[in-house]
């Protein structure tokens, strides 16, 4: 895909009919703000890394599906990196819908937060073991 003035090609996901599904070039410019963060509390190496993050992207792409895919690159793997949160988040995304599309079939998925006050840690066991048999009378009654 092209800029506003049709001058150099920018990265972005999409599929064989031109639909785009991820813009990296907005993550990239987060990770250069990230790694000037990074500057600022003289963090020399995280910043390096950042500023290195997805600056070489090798693709392979399939002439009969149009597709194009990702093969090997170098990103920085730092926690509050934007380009590889995205990745991870795709990564686990992807691993997660395999997982539910097998399980849909057997079970219902319920989204369950529980908050509980802390406790000290010779009683967090104790405290589990309370919530669990709670959630199970609570399943079993309905």
């Amino acid at each position: 895909m092209l800029d506003e003035n049709n001058q150099e090609e920018i990265f972005v996901d999409c599929d064989k009919t031109g639909v785009i599904y991820h813009n990296w070039q907005e993550d990239k410019i987060k990770t250069l703000e990230l790694a000037q963060s990074y500057a600022r509390l003289e963090d020399d190496d995280r910043a390096t890394k950042c500023v290195e993050c997805g600056t070489y992207l090798d693709f392979y792409y399939d002439l009969e599906t149009g597709v194009h895919k990702l093969r090997r690159a170098n990103f920085c793997k730092q926690p509050l990196c934007p380009m590889c949160i995205k990745r991870k988040q795709k990564k686990i995304y992807g691993q997660m819908s395999k997982i539910m599309n097998v399980l849909s079939d057997d079970y219902a998925f319920v989204f369950l937060t529980l908050t509980q006050k802390n406790v000290s840690g010779e009683d967090l066991a104790d405290e589990i073991d309370n919530l669990m048999n709670g959630w199970k009378r609570l399943v079993n009654r309905n």
